[in-house]
C-alpha cells in the first residue's frame, strides 16, 4: 500500500513538472516571438521617424534662412532712408556754418558760390553719392553729375514712369525735417536710357530759399545687403559632423553660394562642369512645381569621386527671386540610424533575456510548490496511517475522531487543490480563444499544450512580473533627478490608451511640474493610480479621472488622482496599501492586489507620502507628494 502511494506521489509531482515545463517553455515562446515582432516595427518605424527628422531639419534650416532673407529685403528702404538722411543732414550743417561764417561778411552771390563749390566735390556711395542744390522755382542750381543743366529749370522734367522730378522734390522740402522723401527713377550710372528706382531726401534752406538733397538707387543698397547675406549663408553649416550647407542661385540662373565649389560662384549654369549643371538643372525644376524634396549624388568635398546621395529641399525666396536649397548626406542619417538600431537590439536582447529567466523562475517556483505539496500530503497520509496502525485495537471508539480527522484531511485537500488548480482552469478557459484563432497553424502538438497552458502562465507570469518590479523599487539604483512629471502622465496615458478607450473613460490632467524623481516609476505611479480610477468604475456612469498637483510648501508638491468609481469603505482604506490585499478578490477585474503596494513603495522611493480619501459610490482620491524639481535643473 505504502509503496503505491509513493509511486501515486512520484507520478503527480513528475506530471506536474511535464504541465508547468510545457506552459512556461510555450508561454516563453510567444513572449520572444512577440519582442521579435515588436523589434521588426521598431526598426521601420525608426527608420521613417529618423527620414522625417532629417526632412524637418532641413526645413527648418531653409525656413530660418528665407526668414534672415526676408528681414534683410525689408530693411532695404530703411537703410537708404537714414543713409540719405544722414549725408543731407551733413550738407545742410556745412551750409549752415558757411553762410553763418560768411554773411554780411561778402555779398549774397559770392557766398551763394561759395557753398556751391563747396558741395560740388563731395562723393560718397562709394563715388556714386553726390549732392544737388535747386531753388523752390525749380531752376538747377548745383548738378555735378550733368553742369550743363546748372541754371536751367527742371520743372517740367519727368522720369519714364511720368512722375514730375522736380515738383516732387519740391513738395518734398516743404515737409517737416525728417520726411522730406520723394521716389522717382532716374538714369542708372553710365547710361543715359536705363531708369532705375531712385529714393531722395531733401532739406530747404529757408536763407536762399533753396532745397539741398541726394539720392540713392534702391538697387544699390540691394546689392550691398544681398552680399552681406550671401556671406552669411556661406559659412553657415548644420546637421551630423556640420556637413549641411545651404547653395543658392539668383537671377539669370547665377551661382550665388556654392561652399563646396566656391570658384563656381558668379558664373552661369550653362558654364559650371556637367554634374555642377545637372544638379543645379534638378534644384531649379523643383523650384519651379514649388517648394520640396529631391535626391543627388554629390561629393562632400566637392570632387568628382566618392559621391554619396543627399536629401535636399528646395525653396524660392520672393524678392529678390533667388531659389535657396539645403541638404544632408544620406550616408550620415544611416550611421544615426545604425546607433539607434545597436541601442534597439540591446533592449531586445534584455527583454529576451528577463523573458527566460522569468520563465525559469516560474519552472523552479512551481516545482518547488509541487514538491512542497505532494511531501506534505505524503506527510500527512503517513501520519494517519501511523495512527491507524497504533489505535487498531480502538478502532471502533476512534471512528468518530478518525472520521473528522477524515474530514479535516479532505477539507485542507479541497482547499489546497483549489487554490493551486484556479490558475489551470483559467488557462483552460482562456486556452479556449486561443485554440479557435490559432488551431492548426502550428501543429497539432502545441494545439493540445496550449489548452493547458496559456492563462495559467500568464497569471503566474504577471505575478512574477509584479514581484520582480516590487522587489525592482527599492534596489533600484538610477540616480533621481528632475523629471517632467507632464511627460510622465503622458506616457502613463499612452500605455493605457487601450483600457481608456474600452471604459470610455475621461482623463483630465492639469499643467504638471518638474519634480525628483526617476522617469520609469513615475510613468509606473500615474500608470498604476489612473488604471485603478478606471478598473473599479461605478457600472452606472461614465469613468472621470482627474489629474493635478498644487504646491505645498517651497519644495514639495501634493499630487492628486480623483475618480468617480465605487470607492472603498473606510475599514478598508488602509488595508489596500499591503501587499496582495483586494478587496474583492473574486470579482473579473484583472490584478494580483500588488499595484497599490507598488506605488506606496515608489513614493518612499522618491522621498515622498501616500494616503487616500473616498466615499463609497462617489469616487477616491489618491494623494501623494513629491520633492520640487524645479531648485535641482
Amino acid at each position: 500500500m505504502q509503496g503505491d502511494e509513493r509511486q501515486i506521489f512520484k507520478l503527480q509531482l513528475f506530471s506536474s513538472a511535464i504541465i508547468v515545463a510545457v506552459m512556461a517553455l510555450a508561454l516563453g515562446g510567444l513572449l520572444i516571438a512577440q519582442a521579435r515582432n515588436e523589434y521588426d516595427a521598431s526598426l521601420l518605424a525608426l527608420e521613417e521617424r529618423e527620414t522625417q527628422a532629417m526632412k524637418d531639419e532641413l526645413i527648418r534650416q531653409v525656413e530660418t534662412a528665407k526668414n534672415f532673407l526676408s528681414t534683410m529685403q525689408a530693411s532695404t528702404e530703411e537703410i537708404l532712408r537714414r543713409q540719405i538722411t544722414d549725408q543731407v543732414d551733413q550738407a545742410y550743417a556745412l551750409t549752415s556754418a558757411l553762410y553763418a561764417r560768411e554773411h554780411g561778411r561778402l555779398g549774397e552771390g559770392a557766398v551763394k558760390r561759395l557753398v556751391i563749390e563747396a558741395l560740388r566735390p563731395i562723393r560718397f556711395f562709394n563715388g556714386k553719392g553726390y549732392y544737388f542744390v535747386d531753388d523752390m522755382d525749380g531752376n538747377c542750381l548745383l548738378l555735378p553729375i550733368n553742369p550743363n543743366l546748372e541754371g536751367t529749370s527742371l520743372l517740367n522734367n519727368r522720369d519714364d514712369a511720368g512722375t514730375y522730378i522736380m515738383r516732387s522734390l519740391i513738395d518734398a522740402a516743404n515737409k517737416p525735417v525728417g520726411e522730406g522723401f520723394a521716389r522717382y527713377r532716374w538714369y542708372a550710372p553710365g547710361s543715359d536710357k536705363k531708369m532705375l528706382e531712385k529714393i531722395a531726401y531733401v532739406r530747404k534752406f529757408e536763407p536762399y530759399n533753396w532745397l539741398i538733397g541726394t539720392g540713392q538707387y534702391l538697387s544699390d543698397v540691394d546689392q550691398v545687403l544681398q552680399a552681406e547675406a550671401r556671406n552669411r549663408l556661406r559659412g553657415l553649416r548644420f546637421g551630423p559632423y556640420a556637413k549641411g550647407y545651404f547653395v543658392i542661385y539668383g537671377p539669370g540662373e547665377k551661382v550665388l553660394v556654392s561652399p563646396s565649389r566656391p570658384q563656381s560662384e558668379d558664373h552661369l549654369i550653362d558654364e559650371l562642369p556637367q554634374d555642377g549643371r545637372t544638379v543645379a538643372r534638378a534644384i531649379f525644376g523643383q523650384a519651379m512645381k514649388g517648394d520640396g524634396f529631391i535626391r543627388y549624388d554629390w561629393a562632400v568635398d566637392g570632387g568628382v569621386s566618392n559621391k554619396s546621395t543627399k536629401l535636399v529641399y528646395v525653396s524660392r525666396v520672393p524678392g529678390w527671386d533667388w531659389v535657396i536649397s539645403a541638404g544632408l548626406y544620406l550616408d550620415d542619417l544611416a550611421a544615426t540610424i545604425a546607433e539607434r538600431r545597436a541601442a534597439l537590439d540591446e533592449s531586445i536582447r534584455n527583454k529576451v533575456l528577463v523573458t527566460a529567466i522569468a520563465t525559469l523562475a516560474g519552472v523552479v517556483i512551481s516545482l518547488a510548490i509541487g514538491w512542497k505539496f505532494s511531501r506534505l500530503t505524503h506527510r500527512m497520509v503517513e501520519r494517519f496511517h501511523g495512527k491507524i496502525a497504533l489505535k487498531n485495537q480502538e478502532l471502533e471508539a476512534k471512528t468518530k475522531t478518525l472520521e473528522q480527522s477524515n474530514a479535516d484531511l479532505e477539507q485542507f485537500a479541497y482547499v489546497a487543490s483549489h487554490d493551486l488548480q484556479t490558475p489551470l482552469r483559467n488557462i483552460v478557459r482562456y486556452a479556449q480563444l486561443l485554440e479557435r484563432r490559432y488551431i492548426g497553424q502550428i501543429d497539432a502538438d502545441a494545439d493540445a499544450f496550449i489548452g493547458f497552458i496559456v492563462d495559467g502562465g500568464k497569471h503566474m507570469s504577471q505575478l512574477i512580473s509584479d514581484l520582480l518590479e516590487f522587489s525592482r523599487v527599492s534596489r533600484q539604483s538610477a540616480p533621481l533627478t528632475p523629471t517632467s512629471a507632464t511627460e510622465a502622465i503622458t506616457q502613463a496615458l499612452k500605455n493605457l490608451e487601450l483600457e481608456i478607450a474600452k471604459a470610455e473613460a475621461e482623463v483630465n490632467v492639469d499643467d504638471l511640474p518638474l519634480v525628483i524623481a526617476d522617469q520609469t516609476y513615475l510613468v509606473s505611479l500615474f500608470q498604476n493610480l489612473v488604471g485603478n480610477g478606471i478598473k473599479y468604475r461605478a457600472a452606472d456612469k461614465k469613468p472621470v479621472i482627474s489629474v493635478s498637483a498644487k504646491r505645498v510648501s517651497l519644495s514639495r508638491w501634493q499630487f492628486a488622482v480623483t475618480d468617480n468609481g465605487i470607492g472603498i469603505e473606510p475599514q478598508y482604506q488602509e488595508k489596500v496599501f499591503e501587499i496582495f490585499q483586494r478587496l474583492d478578490p473574486i470579482s473579473n477585474r484583472e490584478g494580483t492586489g500588488i499595484g497599490l503596494t507598488l506605488c506606496r513603495r515608489i513614493v518612499h522611493r522618491f522621498g515622498g507620502t501616500i494616503w487616500l480619501e473616498s466615499v463609497p459610490g462617489e469616487g477616491t482620491t489618491l494623494f501623494f507628494t513629491l520633492q520640487d524639481g524645479s531648485a535641482a535643473s
